[in-house]
């Protein structure tokens, strides 16, 4: 049996609405080389029949069935389990892949060797795919993993594209979280580089029935756990008035200056923790000390900041 290079994975639960579109917007993609794993997570409405009818019609798609509703992580490692290609792509059941999503994501990772996971610029879109606004995330590896660690999608969750390997041994997805994608993003973060391509190859729509629309509340709960969990692999037991500053400087609180004083030395030590675990190379250090810099300016009061601003595009100091 032909091993395709890639294998989408697409997990769905009750998604007659968009479901054939999401479908449609990965058969149609310019690479071709790939196998597309849907996942019906337990569904009761109209969910099967449109992947039994799309099955039949192009034999790349393999219609898995679960029982009973399990959740999304749950269903993805049950498609992760069954994926045959060297790369790994996610694909959200009520979205948009742009027709060269696969082919320059495919492409990046066989040109950056040291890339384990990759993704690209989105647009978010109402349910009739109207524009609502772009979403820019960060290119490369440190500044993902900085937005990481402080609570900010760096790499979008639907897509994402992994090198296969880079999974094995990790567990996959973790079931008893909302914040799957995140969640395995930090903890990837130890055994592989990130990245995203510039081009804008996604269309994630915005509706009432997503996952991060009707679960906010545990969502914020879920996003402090996994934040305070990753501040103990890089510390051991760390104490509680570091976390304190690290936590209010995510949450863009101004400082005082002798609390700044101590946020600079907690950045420049969380620099080199980032690198001892390593989460970064020594290389990444000269992009995250200007990012992390205005990270610290940014919790002096305005009118400094201001003045900052000023002389250093006026003075160039």
């Amino acid at each position: 049996m032909h091993s395709p290079a890639v294998s989408v994975l697409l997990a769905v639960y009750n998604g007659e609405r968009f479901l054939a579109e999401a479908i449609e917007s990965i058969l149609t993609q310019t690479y071709t080389d790939f196998e597309l794993i849907v996942i019906d997570d337990g569904s009761v409405d109209g969910t099967a029949e449109i992947i039994g009818e799309y099955a039949r019609l192009d034999a790349r798609i393999r219609f898995l069935q679960l029982a009973e509703n399990r959740g999304q992580s749950a269903a993805l490692n049950r498609g992760m389990a069954e994926a045959r290609g060297d790369y790994v792509a996610k694909m959200d059941s009520d979205d948009i892949s742009l027709p060269r999503r696969l082919e320059i994501q495919v492409d990046f990772l066989q040109s950056h060797p040291e890339i384990g996971v990759v993704g690209a610029q989105r647009k978010q879109v109402d349910e009739n795919l109207k524009p609502l606004r772009d979403i820019d995330f960060p290119l490369r590896h440190a500044h993902i993993v900085a937005n990481l660690f402080f609570g900010g999608w760096s790499i979008g969750g639907g897509e994402a594209v992994f090198r296969r390997e880079v999974m094995r041994g990790l567990g996959g997805f973790n079931s008893r979280v909302i914040l799957g994608d995140w969640e395995l993003y930090c903890r990837l973060v130890e055994r592989a580089r990130f990245a995203n391509v510039p081009e804008r190859l996604y269309w994630a729509r915005r509706h009432g029935n997503n996952i991060t629309a009707s679960h906010q509340s545990r969502r914020s709960e879920e996003l402090r756990g996994i934040r305070a969990r990753w501040y103990k692999r890089l510390w051991g037991e760390a104490p509680d008035a570091r976390l304190d500053r690290l936590d209010r400087l995510y949450a863009g609180e101004k400082f005082s200056w002798a609390e700044r004083r101590k946020l600079r030395r907690d950045l420049e030590q969380l620099i080199d923790r980032l690198i001892a675990t390593n989460c970064l190379e020594e290389d990444d250090r000269l992009l995250l000390e200007p990012d992390f810099a205005r990270r610290l300016e940014s919790t002096m009061p305005r009118a400094w900041q201001m003045f900052l601003h000023w002389r250093r595009y006026r003075l160039g100091w």
